[in-house]
Order: C-alpha cells, then structure tokens, then sequence
C-alpha cells in the first residue's frame, strides 16, 4: 500500500460556468464539456454526467495549448480522477492528484469515479463516430504492472464496464489499446505510456495523440434519452484515490464511410488526416474522373504517409448509393491519384467525391471530401 502524501479533499464541488479568458476552468457542466470536444456543437443534444465524485474540481474546460492540444477548435475539454486546475502545472512534485472522496461504482477497486454521457443526433447517412484524446497519469512509471490501474474507457449507447480487484472488464469499450485493454499505463506499443509525451504538463507520463473510432448503427439506439445515439466517456482511479489520471479530449465528430465494418474499426490508434483535392469531371455520357487525389498524413506530426491504401468514392445523385471509382497507393510524400469512369446517372457532381483511408495496425483510419469542379469546361452545378 502506497503511503498518503499530501492528499487534499476539496469539500465543496465547484459547478460553474467557464470563465471567460481562462486558460483552464474548472467546470463539472455536462454541456459546456460536450461542447468543448465537438467538431460540431450542434451534434449534441444533452449531456450529463452519469456518475461524478461528490467533491472537488476533476474536469475542465481548456483553451490554452498543452499536451498537442487543442486538436480541433480553440478548446477542449479535460476529464480527470483528481483536480483538473493541475493539468499544467511544471512536473516538479511528488504527486499531482486529490482525494475527491468517490467510492465505487462499478466493482469494487473503481475510486473518483466520472462517467459523462454526450447525446448525439446523427443525422443519416452518418455512420461512423471519431474521437481524439491524450491519456496521461501520476501512476507511470512506478505502477505499471501493478493492481494500480486508472484507466480511460469510451463507450457507445451503453456504459457497461466493471472492476474487480486488479481487474477492469469493459466490452463495449471501443478505444482498446494494442492488446485489447482499456489504455491504461500498462498499455504497450502505440498506445504505450512515455514521460516525453507528457512535456509540459503536471503528470508524469502520457500516451501519444490517439484516435477511436466505432460504427454507428442507423436508427435510434439510445431509447428515451436525447437525440439517437449517445457517448459515453469514464475516467476513474483504480485500487485507491491517491495518484490520479486524466484524459484530454477533442475532435469528436461523426461522419460518413462506405463500409463501416472495414472503414471505422474500433481501437486506439494514431491519427491521421486526409485531404482531397479538386478534380475535374469530364462528361458527356459516361463520366469520367481522371484524376483523383489525396494526400494522407499523421495528425499530430503532420508528415506524410507513404504506402497506404486511399479508396475513391462517388455518390449517386439519384439513388444516394455511394460506388468505388478506383484505389492507389500513397507515394512518399503522401499523395494517392487514380481515375475511373463511372456512368453517368452514378456520379453526382454537386456532391464532390470521398476518399477513404480505412486505417492499418498502427494508425485510424480518416475520410477527405474532395469537390469536382469542372464538366467540359463548365462550372458543375
């Protein structure tokens, strides 16, 4: 058992709006987190937290740059086991954490346990949810291995994880590391822990900028609540209340891809982003697409990637059904080009076109939209 170090319990729970020119502000609004992650805030409809400590300031709202984020916007939001305000504070002390006095929840080892649902109305044909984020924790390097397991879960339309012991179950989690556990700092490979990761923060190690996806179902899958699909993101001590984790959030989005089986595999990985350029549309008859391109990179580093696989897709104006135009590979400076012919009822000019990465062991994949600009010389319509 780890000994108590200057543990402090806060005994009144700040809920508040964020302040306006704050770096960090502290907040426990459900709704003004959802906003700060969301690419776009009309997506979400409600918000709530399902479970959070009873004292103490764990969350925030941040607009100033730490950790590789903001990622998308001017804000994000961050989820903590302990107190938020410390997130950049220089990584000088013993431990950066508190006791907000949050005993189980889902088991018998979960501790300051924060469970935040975001309502979604996802409007057809979107299919697939995106989030990015950045775990760091107190825990690493001194823990790893042992029953002191603060972990990041990301779940959707049902929260359904559990603890017991050392032990943390979580089969709706779609933002698995490399093995297929929740990250945590036992986690390995890309979704590993370093110290450098963590450069300019309060805690002591940190993963990579990742990204998760999951499949959205059509329909209505969230019952009574807001909106039809619903979010649901945890962040919680585990094996005691001392040392405390965090998650930075951004980029939440839900989008379009052809095959969501292939297209929005569930799993930690390392961003990417892919940018469609302008093509030319050559008609009449059949249509023809000569050249089609797009350039594919790493998020957070930006360079490009080579040797990756980018799908080229059209969507029927008449039908809505959305068919492959053709596939390239990306050359070292992360550029794939291609072109196909297509009959002319299948392509729909005012919609552009979709080029497709669907992601590889290491990296998420990403989806760029491209516009056709020219038929025969004439400005599509």
């Amino acid at each position: 058992m780890r000994a108590l170090v200057g543990l402090a319990l806060v005994l009144a729970l700040a809920v508040a709006a964020v302040p306006a020119g704050a770096d960090i502000a502290p907040t426990s609004d459900a709704a003004a987190l959802a906003a700060a992650m969301t690419v776009d805030p009309s997506w979400v409809v409600g918000a709530a937290f399902e479970a959070l400590p009873p004292a103490g300031t764990p969350h925030a709202v941040a607009d100033s740059a730490l950790g590789g984020f903001p990622v998308n916007g001017s804000t994000y939001a961050i989820l903590t086991s302990g107190d938020a305000g410390l997130a950049d504070d220089p990584n000088n002390e013993g431990f950066a954490g508190a006791n907000l006095g949050g005993g189980n929840v889902r088991g018998d080892t979960d501790y300051d346990v924060s469970v935040l649902r975001v309502d979604l109305d996802v409007p057809a044909p979107k299919n697939c949810a995106r989030l990015l984020f950045r775990f760091l924790s107190e825990e690493y390097p001194e823990w790893v291995g042992s029953s002191y397991n603060d972990a990041f879960i990301a779940e959707l339309n049902a929260s359904t994880w559990t603890t017991s012991g050392s032990t943390i179950s979580a089969p709706s989690n779609f933002a698995f590391d490399v093995a297929g556990d929740v990250v945590s700092i036992n986690s390995t490979g890309v979704t590993g822990m370093t110290a450098d990761n963590a450069t300019g923060t309060t805690y002591d190690g940190a993963t990579a900028l990742l990204a998760a996806a999951s499949p959205i179902p059509a329909g209505d899958n969230n019952g009574a609540l807001p909106g039809n699909t619903s979010l649901y993101l945890s962040i919680f001590d585990q094996g005691d209340q001392i040392l405390d984790s965090a998650v930075f959030l951004d980029g939440v989005a839900i989008g379009f891809v052809p095959d969501p089986g292939t297209q929005c595999q569930p799993g930690a990985k390392l961003p990417t982003s892919l940018v469609a350029n302008p093509a030319i549309a050559e008609i009449p008859g059949q249509v023809f697409l000569p050249n089609l391109s797009a350039r594919l990179t790493d998020t957070f580093s930006e360079g490009p990637l080579d040797g990756e696989t980018i799908e080229f897709y059209a969507t029927s104006a008449v039908t809505g059904e959305t068919s492959l135009v053709c596939a390239a590979s990306t050359n070292p400076d992360g550029v794939a080009s291609c072109g196909g012919v297509l009959e002319e009822a299948t392509a729909a000019l005012g919609l552009g076109y979709l080029a497709v990465f669907a992601g590889d062991d290491e990296h998420l994949g990403a989806t760029g939209e491209g516009t056709l600009v020219r038929v025969m010389g004439t400005d599509v319509p």
